[in-house]
């Protein structure tokens, strides 16, 4: 009996070990093609009679326009006809996968496949099989044959049609109101009869358009009832605190270090592996058991402190990648089957391709061959997803961090948080000083990018959008708009929202921004966002006082990555640059009634750590709600912090300068309307955790806030992140004490200004005037140059030093300037000035000479870098209380920091005024350019 016991004991060692179980693996494929160019005729729409089906067209209407010869704008350059032709189109969408599931599932009884079929698809390729091209009627009769015939050894589908986005948008980049209309009309679509039918069941699971998932979307996948989420396994290695590559040279994966406030998650089981993409010159880390096991994530409403949670299950970004190029085996799966042993639970293998892409391999029958020969291995185990989850239920206390991002691809795509392939920073692409490793550069002043311009356009059409959705509901009495007619619209009973959501969801295709600007794609989005608005628009403008929808603003926009720290990526022009501690925030925004305020909130973790099972960092108010839910301490985090945010108008349809490029890429098919840029720099935290989010009124006080945010800024050592010119005089602190109170109270305005000086104290931008004493004619030169020791070799003086009002040629040697002078009528003599001075290059004399035909007068000027502290007027504008301009008194100073303050009796109506604040020197040389406020409100 004692026998007995030691084998039982050790047999349950065994198990708990993890020594005993295989790898779970499993596919999933990807299947999409975007309606290319989603035409609408809006002028012919009064004219369509009642209870016919209102559409844009659709592919195979595109290749019949093709086909007779029209062009853009009624057709893209793209050669639809050539597209759907392709071997990976014809066989992918018809039968290589279904077949390939029924076989696999014969031989392994809980094996299945994972994959996504895109509405946008699902209703071209019935278009085209309507019109006789290249497809049939009943072409997803396979599909529907393993859908509803072919069950795992549990009960499950083995084809399981994963949700999706409709029209193969980035989730995490159009807002939960988009996104929730793209996953409801998928679930609706997939029950046409051409595809699976009225008995079609929505999926458990999810595919993220491009693999790009966000702890944002969870929300709204809860929601539909979806209970886990595919995700790229890099986006759990990078959230551990061991990551290896926190200085890049660990791995060449063209994307900057994460960032600390999100590594948050540990594991001190297995190990870490460099592992290629194939065919990128570029790697990734990851560390198995971690990263090849599902785990729970969490997003916690701001507001509430409610907690949603989805099991996330990581896909293999280098093995999805690899296999979409070659024959493959079990090897593939080598590093995740060593380290199996390490954990009790069962790992899972997970790869996710295309199944349709007419470039790769995998998309051939060899490629979906690969499948068996991956679960031949002797340590694999083939499950489909929820035999998977049956079998390992996720344990509740395993909840993690997931960092935003998608699956790793060709070119500039290297799955970073910042989502920069989709998306870039208001930015240009020619820096002042540009070298040739550095493309583009962020510049939120004057920049402008196709890509930014895609999501400023949409926080307009979204906002017409959402609002008019909200007047429509409520004019009937919270009846929902019905999916049914925003996926199929019919003339007389969709209403104007329903049809304004049907055009505006065919404008994001994330391929529209994948490739470029490729002929036309940066107008394809403006198809249905300009038809969305022609029925949106007009009806809210006759409805604009039942507006209740606070402004549209785009997911809050930080930059660089790194504040303190080491960023690489394509916004720096893909060089590895050490940044000091200034960033800026910022976002796009628009309301149908105009936006009154938009204003930053910051306020600083206390210990610098944000742990994954505290949820304090993650709400507005951690006061109020830690006594309604656990795991909030309002202790350990600051006082929200408020910062008046600087505003710049964004043309629709690109920058004056740029005519050219408009001409060809935006011009033809016009945008209408466009959101503004709201920005904020901040430079005076080092060292530190912050959280931030901006909330937005609108003029009829409307509000909205975003998600909260966090961003660890490290010190300031490193180098400037702005090519814009830094502010030397600006407001660093406003505050009203008190922050609000009854009308009638005195209230002490206060505002701290720093003036910004060389170490040494030499102002930036003085400029140095030479007088001549012989000099007797204007046409006399000034011959001149720098040293950097007395009487000491010639130094060339940079450009910058050149005054734009004057002429200058380069002297014969090289290093000296030759300047034609002025005159000074009240000294009587001819002069010349040098500068502005710069931080660069910071000479300590100056040679000169009266040149040419002179050559006389020749001596020497040090230059005396003297402390100059400008008298600093501050003045604030009260005049929407009745009180004009006052100015303010200053009380103090300390390393050049000047504390003003100004005390009034404040009357008005109740509500929170933004009084405006600017600084200047006496002399008026400097002055503010930014915009700064002093909030107060009126109780």
């Amino acid at each position: 009996m004692k026998f007995f016991s030691m084998i039982v004991v050790c047999f349950l060692l065994l198990l708990s070990s993890g020594v005993c179980e295989k790898v779970a693996a499993t596919h999933l494929y990807h299947m999409h093609m975007p309606n290319f160019w989603p035409y609408f005729d809006c002028n012919s729409y009064d004219s369509i009679p009642n209870g016919q089906r209102i559409s844009y067209k659709l592919d195979g209407d595109i290749v019949v326009w093709q086909d007779q010869g029209k062009k853009l704008p009624y057709t893209p350059h793209d050669d639809l006809r050539a597209y759907y032709a392709h071997d990976a189109k014809q066989q992918g969408y018809t039968h290589r996968p279904p077949n390939k599931i029924r076989d696999n599932n014969r031989n392994w009884r809980k094996s299945g496949a994972q994959l996504t079929f895109s509405g946008a698809l699902m209703t071209n390729i019935q278009n085209l099989a309507d019109r006789g091209i290249h497809f049939w009627q009943g072409w997803a009769g396979n599909f529907k044959d393993v859908y509803y015939n072919t069950k795992t050894e549990n009960g499950f589908r083995a084809l399981d049609f994963v949700y999706f986005t409709y029209h193969h948008s980035m989730g995490p980049l159009i807002g939960p109101e988009y996104f929730e209309k793209e996953l409801r009309m998928h679930e609706h679509i997939s029950r046409s009869p051409f595809f699976m039918g009225e008995n079609y069941q929505a999926s458990k699971g999810f595919f993220p358009t491009e693999l790009g998932f966000s702890e944002r979307l969870i929300p709204t996948l809860r929601k539909l009832g979806i209970e886990w989420s595919f995700i790229g396994n890099t986006h759990l290695s990078r959230t551990l605190k061991d990551y290896p590559n926190m200085d890049l040279s660990h791995t060449n994966d063209l994307i900057s270090p994460p960032n600390p406030a999100y590594m948050v998650n540990e594991s001190s089981q297995g190990q870490w592996y460099t592992e290629p993409i194939f065919n990128q010159n570029r790697e990734v880390c990851n560390k198995y058991p971690f990263a090849a096991l599902p785990h729970w994530a969490k997003y916690v409403d701001p507001a509430t402190g409610k907690e949603d949670k989805i099991v996330v299950v990581p896909a293999n970004q280098s093995a999805s990648w690899q296999e979409g190029f070659m024959m493959v085996g079990p090897e593939l799966a080598n590093n995740v089957v060593a380290n199996a042993s390490q954990t009790n639970r069962q790992c899972i293998f997970v790869t996710a391709k295309d199944g349709d892409n007419s470039s790769g391999y995998g998309s051939g029958q060899d490629g979906y061959d690969n499948s068996s020969r991956i679960y031949s291995g002797g340590s694999i185990e083939a499950m489909s997803v929820q035999e998977y989850l049956k079998k390992n239920p996720v344990p509740a206390n395993d909840v993690v961090a997931v960092e935003d991002g998608s699956w790793i691809d060709t070119g500039d795509s290297p799955g970073d948080p910042n989502w920069y392939h989709w998306q870039l920073p208001p930015g240009r692409w020619q820096h002042p000083n540009k070298k040739d490793n550095e493309p583009f550069t962020t510049d939120l002043e004057t920049g402008y990018h196709f890509q930014m311009r895609f999501y400023a356009l949409l926080q307009a059409y979204l906002n017409y959008a959402i609002t008019a959705e909200q007047i429509q509901v409520s004019k009937n009495s919270g009846k929902p708009l019905s999916i049914e007619q925003i996926t199929n619209p019919v003339k007389g009973t969709a209403n104007f929202a329903e049809l304004g959501w049907y055009f505006l969801t065919s404008s994001l295709d994330s391929g529209f921004a994948y490739y470029g600007e490729n002929v036309d794609d940066t107008m394809k989005p403006i198809n249905g966002m300009e038809n969305s608005l022609h029925f949106t628009k007009k009806f809210v403008q006759q409805n604009l006082s039942a507006d209740k929808t606070g402004p549209t603003m785009w997911w809050v926009q930080r930059w660089p990555t790194n504040p303190g720290g080491i960023n690489r990526d394509k916004s720096t022009g893909w060089v590895r640059r050490y940044f000091n501690n200034e960033f800026t925030i910022f976002t796009y925004a628009f309301d149908v009634n105009g936006i009154k305020n938009m204003t930053l909130k910051i306020r600083v973790d206390k210990d610098g750590v944000n742990p994954i099972h505290d949820n304090t960092n993650e709400v507005y108010d951690p006061q109020r709600l830690a006594g309604e839910q656990k795991n909030i301490d309002p202790y350990a985090v600051s006082d929200w912090e408020d910062y008046a945010m600087n505003y710049r108008k964004l043309p629709p349809n690109g920058m004056e300068r740029d005519k050219d490029y408009n001409a060809k890429y935006y011009d033809p098919v016009p945008a209408s309307i466009c959101a503004d840029l709201y920005y904020c720099y901040l430079d005076k935290y080092e060292n530190c955790l912050v959280d931030y989010y901006i909330e937005a009124v609108d003029g009829l006080g409307n509000v909205k806030r975003s998600e909260i945010q966090h961003v660890w800024v490290g010190d300031k050592s490193g180098m400037r992140p702005f090519i814009t010119a830094e502010e030397q005089i600006k407001v660093t602190r406003t505050a009203s004490l008190p922050d609000s109170s009854p009308s009638g109270t005195d209230v002490v305005l206060q505002a701290e200004v720093s003036l910004k000086q060389d170490t040494d104290g030499h102002p930036y931008n003085k400029v140095l005037r030479i007088y001549f004493d012989k000099a007797t004619d204007k046409n006399h030169i000034a011959h001149w140059w720098f040293r950097e020791t007395a009487g000491g070799p010639a130094v060339k003086p940079d450009a910058s030093y050149l005054n734009s009002n004057y002429e200058h040629t380069a002297g014969s040697d090289g290093k000296s300037i030759d300047t034609i002078m002025k005159y000074d009528s009240e000294k009587g003599k001819y002069y010349f000035e040098i500068g502005p001075f710069t931080q660069e290059q910071r000479p300590k004399y100056i040679g000169h000479m009266l040149g040419a035909p002179q050559w006389t007068e020749q001596k020497e000027s040090k230059i005396n870098y003297i402390i100059e502290v400008p008298k600093i007027v501050v003045e604030v504008d009260m005049t929407s209380v009745g009180l004009g301009k006052q100015q303010m008194v200053m009380t103090g100073s300390q390393n050049n920091v000047f504390a003003f303050q100004c005390k009034n009796n404040i009357k008005g109506n109740p509500g929170t005024y933004n009084f405006p604040v600017v600084a200047r020197t006496e002399d008026g040389t400097l002055q503010t350019q930014k915009k700064y406020y002093i909030s107060y409100t009126i109780r």
